[in-house]
Parts: C-alpha cells; sequence; structure tokens
C-alpha cells in the first residue's frame, strides 16, 4: 500500500464544500458545512476572550492563555476515581491538547530538520500534534480502525512495506488493543532503521508490572479494573522494558522536566503519565 506523504492531513481540501477543513471531521460533512466550520469558529472565539493572557503556553497551537480548561469526564466512559484529587485545568482553550500533546510538540520544535519531508504515520488522530504539524507544512498520514483517518489499519496487522515509515506517532493506543505486542512488532517492522517511534500509554504508577485480566468481559468491569470500559490492560512502571524486549531503544522525555507554562503534569487522569517514550531500533 502506497502512502501519499503529500497529503496535508490538517489541512485537507475538501473539493466539494471548497473550504479548508482543520480536522478529519469537519471533512465528513457534505451538508452545512460552511454552518458548521462558523459555528465551531465563533465558540473556539468566545473561549479564547475568556480565557486571554500570557500566563500558559500551549506549544501545539502557539497560542497564550490566562488559564487553561478544565477537562470533562463522562462517567459513562470514565471511572471518576482516577481524577480525583488532580489538578484538572490541563486542556488547551484552542486545540484542546493535554499535557503528553505539549510535551511531544515542545520536544518536536527542536527536530524540525530531522522529520521534515520524512514519511510520517500517526495512529489515532491527535489535534493538537496535526496542528503543530500542519502551521509547519509538514506532511503526516493519519490510520485508524474505527474512527476518520487517511488509512483504515489494523495496528496488529498493518499493510505497509518493511522499513517504509520514517516516523509514528502512537499515543494512548496499545491499551486499546487486545494484542498490543503483536501491534508493537508490526509498528517495528515498518519502521525504517533510522526511524522513531514516539509513543506514550497510561501508567499505573503504583505498579511495577502491566496487568490484564481477559476474564474482565464488560466495559463496566474494565472500566472498573482500568479506567476506561475499552482498555483491556493497565500497563505499569515495567513499559520502558516491555519496549525494549521488541528491540527498540527506548528514550524517555519526563515532563517534569519541561516548563511550568505548559503544564506538563500528570493528568486530567492518575494513570495520564507525563513521560514520553521515543523509540529507535536496536
Amino acid at each position: 500500500m502506497n502512502i501519499d506523504t503529500r497529503k496535508m492531513n490538517s489541512y485537507k481540501i475538501d473539493e466539494k464544500l471548497n473550504t479548508v477543513c482543520i480536522d478529519d471531521y469537519t471533512c465528513n460533512y457534505k451538508k452545512n458545512g460552511f454552518l458548521i466550520s462558523l459555528y465551531r469558529k465563533l465558540k473556539k472565539l468566545l473561549v479564547m476572550l475568556r480565557t486571554y493572557g500570557n500566563k500558559y503556553r500551549c506549544p501545539c497551537c502557539g497560542n497564550t492563555f490566562r488559564k487553561m480548561l478544565s477537562f470533562k469526564y463522562y462517567s459513562k466512559i470514565y471511572n471518576r476515581a482516577i481524577y480525583r484529587g488532580l489538578y484538572r485545568n490541563i486542556e488547551c482553550p484552542y486545540c484542546y491538547s493535554l499535557p503528553r500533546h505539549r510535551i511531544i510538540c515542545e520536544y518536536l520544535e527542536k527536530q524540525i530538520d530531522n522529520i521534515r519531508g520524512r514519511k510520517i504515520l500517526m495512529f489515532a488522530s491527535e489535534r493538537g500534534i496535526l496542528n503543530w504539524l500542519g502551521d509547519r507544512r509538514i506532511s503526516c498520514v493519519t490510520a485508524d480502525l474505527y474512527a476518520p483517518a487517511d488509512l483504515k489499519i489494523d495496528i496488529t496487522d498493518i499493510e505497509l512495506e518493511d522499513e517504509s515509515i520514517d516516523l509514528i506517532f502512537c499515543n494512548h493506543v496499545l491499551e486499546h488493543v487486545i494484542d498490543y505486542q503483536k501491534a508493537l512488532r508490526e509498528i517495528h517492522r515498518i519502521l525504517t532503521k533510522e526511524g522513531k517511534l514516539i509513543c506514550s500509554v497510561p501508567i499505573d504508577t503504583d505498579s511495577e508490572t502491566t496487568v490484564e485480566d481477559f476474564n474482565l468481559k464488560t466495559e463496566e468491569e474494565r472500566k472498573k479494573a482500568y479506567g476506561q470500559g475499552d482498555h483491556f490492560r493497565n500497563f505499569g512502571l515495567n513499559f520502558p522494558i516491555i519496549l525494549e524486549n521488541h528491540h527498540f531503544k527506548v528514550q524517555i522525555l519526563d515532563g517534569a522536566t519541561y516548563p511550568e507554562e505548559i503544564i506538563p503534569r500528570i493528568g486530567p487522569g492518575k494513570y495520564d503519565y507525563n513521560k514520553i517514550f521515543i523509540c529507535t531500533k536496536q
């Protein structure tokens, strides 16, 4: 399968609407596209006016704010217990980035020359990172099995050639995959020899090991055990070892070393670790 790396995912041109879309979802509207786009822009403008200031900075979209938005979690999806006692004002008012996205974009700012012109693949579209790439006219192809994306791909059976991708984003994806080890093997296979995997997962910092129980059959059982009904495990502090066991050399970006103005904290949930794993082939 060939990837058209000229496609600018965060600035797709929808020929039918003759307008520029800021995300995959806008491009899917075939009716009332202009009104929907206008509504979103007006809503975003109001939020920007309410949060105007320069105390905080978002490296994903380049804007500054007086305050960040409080992350809204829904009890039908999330286990409330993982949000108690944490600072929740961590969402960018403009691009809705979370701490992990801002840490990644702060890192990428020093890597522009190394990634421009490369073949980039992102599993599960992340608006904040796509916004950063689009603003710099860096092409990225998105992949997902269920949600709208450039390519419909099963991460455990990737129909791409060996060593065909230079940079892969895989953030908060592996916990949703039943056979995550097969997914890691596939990612390793398609990554070029000098390529990089930028990866993060929810991590239970109270557990040294990864915990999964496939006897949990319902979403309610998994929500109670793992924080979300669509998670199949809690990764533990051994996640870097898991990556190394799949023949990756791991560099850790520690959010604690990044400026507080981007709010690189753990959150909004207790498992939303503020460490990012930059992986290359061993």
